[in-house]
């Protein structure tokens, strides 16, 4: 019982204070899924002969890891267990083929410590039933050149990937914090990656630099999950940047410039996201929420989503088929910051309903802008200044600001918009209106 209590105490400690706490009992001490079969050559102990790596910090560990990840390709595949401890990486490791496990002990005890510019662990396949599965690590980008990292893992599958190929991520930490940590460049990169389950994944950063990315869908990437997860201190949280397919993000919240950012406003005719779905999240964004561009068929639901840029809180630019449904939209409406802020705005959009949604401290609920067609609003609400909330937290409108609910500014008689009554609710005569638009008797006073 003794030697069990000291091993917990070890671990323990070693959360807190570091791996020099750590005694190769201890490191002993955690399990894994093959833990029976460890000494098969497909199970490799990082900290075993002939790998030895140092848990400690100290030295570099990619020569080991680099040994181990070969070794394991040359078999078709494998698992390297990563015991408690700091493990050093002053050069890129990769693996050139094989379905390969990287298990640690947990995201603060298994920790590795990037001390360069590049990819930590870069993982490719390139034959079918092959899988790339991380889980229980953390990494902390500490590179000694004193600029930023680069990615902690890019996970590259082969073009046309036929879905027997998938990753699996859970329980890692890409940010945890050591002596001198910056910021990875790039969390995650995904390169053809088909149904990846990313779960409880978290990426802390220490500035707003521009790029700086927790996930990075490249090439094809089709039904990926992002789930439980968290990032704080970076610009994006996930940027589809080709043509991709099927993108969950659920249960996760994001403390970043833009939550989820589709392509770019330039990307051409085609789709850049096919379905997109979103739900019970928390999008904390400095600048805009959702910059979405060219998404085609989508549901972002019971999320909130809150910015303090200008602009639009939710931007739909070229969206087709995309409904919002009962999600909490703020904005920074505040003497700093005159320009107008809205809640939601669609741009050159065909079919997406608006409903049930709420708006707070904007100064326009809904834009139907330009080249919108066929969209709806329906049971819409907002929250003005003067209905309490806003004059608690000081805000007021400036002289010459226009409060408006709701503004169709597309020129399509397709559009419709009905709001509702509700606490709060202040809406003005949409400007340049061809919609059909229809107001409770109460909610049709000017509040100027």
């Amino acid at each position: 019982m003794a030697n069990m209590l000291s091993r917990r105490c070890l671990v323990g400690a070693s959360a807190i204070g570091g791996s020099a706490f750590l005694t190769s009992s201890a490191q002993a001490a955690f399990s894994h899924p093959d833990q029976t079969f460890e000494g098969s050559p497909r199970v490799i102990n990082i900290m075993a002969a002939p790998y030895n790596a140092d848990p400690f910090g100290n030295n570099d560990c990619a020569p080991a890891f680099q040994k181990a990840l070969n070794a394991l390709s040359a078999l078709g595949g494998g698992m390297v267990i990563v015991p408690p401890g700091d493990f050093a990486l002053d050069f890129p490791v990769a693996s050139y083929d094989g379905s390969i496990t990287i298990w640690g002990a947990g995201k603060a005890l298994s920790v590795f410590l990037v001390r360069h510019a590049g990819v930590a662990f870069t993982f490719n396949c390139s034959e079918t039933l092959q899988s790339i599965d991380v889980h229980h690590v953390g990494f902390s980008p500490v590179p000694t050149n004193g600029g930023l990292s680069g990615t902690a893992l890019a996970l590259l599958f082969p073009p046309g990937n036929s879905g027997w190929m998938h990753a699996s991520i859970s329980n890692v930490d890409l940010g945890v914090a050591r002596p001198g940590y910056l910021c990875f460049t790039t969390g995650i990169k995904l390169a053809n990656c088909y149904r990846g389950n990313f779960d409880s994944i978290t990426m802390h950063g220490n500035h707003l630099l521009a790029g700086t990315t927790m996930f990075l869908l490249t090439g094809k990437c089709i039904d990926n999950r992002i789930l439980n997860s968290f990032v704080d201190n970076m610009d994006l949280g996930v940027h589809v940047e080709d043509a991709c397919e099927g993108l969950t993000v659920s249960k996760t919240e994001m403390i970043t410039n833009r939550a989820v950012y589709t392509g770019n406003s330039d990307y051409g005719n085609g789709v850049n996201l096919l379905g997109l779905y979103i739900s019970n999240c928390e999008l904390n964004c400095y600048e805009v929420a959702l910059p979405l561009f060219q998404v085609n068929t989508g549901w972002i639901a019971a999320t909130h989503c809150g910015g303090g840029a200008s602009g639009a809180m939710v931007s739909l630019v070229k969206c087709n088929n995309l409904q919002l449904d009962a999600n909490l939209i703020t904005g920074h409406l505040n003497d700093q910051d005159p320009a107008q802020c809205t809640g939601i705005e669609t741009t050159a959009s065909v079919c997406c309903m608006v409903d049930s949604n709420l708006s707070i401290n904007v100064l326009t609920g809904l834009v139907f802008g330009p080249g919108t067609t066929a969209c709806t609003s329906i049971a819409s609400r907002m929250v003005a200044p003067g209905d309490g909330s806003l004059v608690a937290q000081g805000y007021y409108l400036k002289p010459g600001w226009l409060l408006s609910a709701f503004q169709d500014n597309s020129g399509n008689s397709t559009n419709f918009c009905q709001w509702i009554s509700s606490q709060g609710v202040v809406p003005q005569t949409p400007h340049h209106s061809h919609s059909h638009t229809s107001y409770s008797a109460d909610l049709t006073k000017d509040l100027q």
